[in-house]
């Protein structure tokens, strides 16, 4: 660990200090609020989302939402307290609010950079001409640009695959896909099966939207299942995420686990080797479409339809994602 982080005292006296400082276990961060602090490796942050609008004491909660400067000072200085420590390594915008310029985002941002208090910046769930627009005027000004992009992306849900993707190899940024495993809803017949018995008991997890499967999520997992077994991999789960991972370059899935052995499926994913047949069969489960232009231009990764009309050529391959 860097020699900045102060460590970590034994959970006695954590709940101490919380209560000197008024800080409480509500307080800290999760999911639902604007810092989503994974200490793993790193911390990361995320601002945007109103951290205090459950907070009876704050009447004036715009202060606290959105990408203006105030909302990321507060949020900043609320985090590195909390968190007990000087500075960030990722600091994600959360998502666009529509309501603050991208000069100011950015120039904010620069800011706690240059303060010392955030070394990375990412951004998440934002239109991807609104961080090429970022990034181009970051690099224009003397600013600094964001490295990586956080969006939803699985083989089920792949309108990812339009315009984001494209924009991120443009830019050279790494891609964080979340609901990567589509809510745990991949699942083999067995799997199903076994859940079913679950929810009939009265157990088992509860998920959003319910907990059966719908034709699509079948469908996807039936492929999944076929390609694991040509793949020689023990998890359909671990196919889906190794699908993310060759697809482009620099893939970081966000990904979790509440039993080991979920783990274990995580991991496996980076010993799977697709080839390109087998992608395109997990694609042709639920095909994208590119809409306007990409319908005719394609996404840069082939000639175009037109310039295909005109000469004779071949596309030099964009730089390939590493494989097992």
């Amino acid at each position: 660990m860097n020699s900045k982080r102060r460590p970590l005292k034994r959970s006695s006296e954590n709940g101490r200090k919380r209560k000197e400082s008024g800080i409480s276990s509500s307080s800290l961060p999760s999911r639902d609020f604007s810092f989503q602090a994974l200490k793993l490796i790193e911390i990361r942050n995320q601002y945007s989302s109103g951290y205090k609008k459950n907070d009876p004491n704050v009447k004036q909660k715009v202060q606290f939402v959105g990408n203006n400067a105030k909302s990321l000072h507060v949020s900043v200085e609320a985090s590195l307290k909390k968190l007990r420590t000087t500075y960030i390594d990722l600091l994600y915008v959360h998502w666009w609010d529509w309501d603050c310029s991208v000069s100011e985002v950015m120039d904010a941002l620069h800011n706690v950079v240059q303060q010392g208090k955030v070394i990375y910046l990412g951004i998440s769930d934002t239109p991807a001409w609104i961080v090429s627009e970022a990034n181009t005027y970051a690099r224009l000004m003397g600013k600094t640009p964001f490295v990586v992009y956080q969006g939803a992306w699985n083989v089920m849900d792949r309108t990812f695959e339009r315009e984001i993707i494209p924009m991120a190899r443009a830019q050279g940024l790494a891609l964080s896909p979340w609901n990567a495993l589509a809510g745990g809803k991949f699942r083999t017949e067995a799997e199903e099966k076994a859940h079913a018995e679950a929810r009939a008991r009265g157990d088992g997890r509860q998920f959003p939207g319910g907990a059966e499967m719908t034709t699509q999520e079948i469908a996807v997992s039936k492929a999944l299942e076929k390609v694991a077994k040509e793949a020689g991999a023990k998890s359909i789960r671990a196919v889906a995420i190794a699908y993310l991972l060759q697809k482009t370059t620099y893939v970081f899935p966000i990904l979790g686990g509440r039993k080991p052995e979920n783990w274990e499926q995580n991991i496996e994913a980076l010993d799977i080797t697709l080839s390109p047949a087998q992608i395109k069969e997990l694609e042709a489960v639920v095909p994208v479409d590119p809409g306007f232009p990409g319908m005719y231009i394609g996404d840069g990764t082939d000639i175009s339809m037109f310039l295909g009309l005109e000469i004779n050529t071949v596309r030099v391959a964009y730089p390939q994602p590493l494989r097992p």
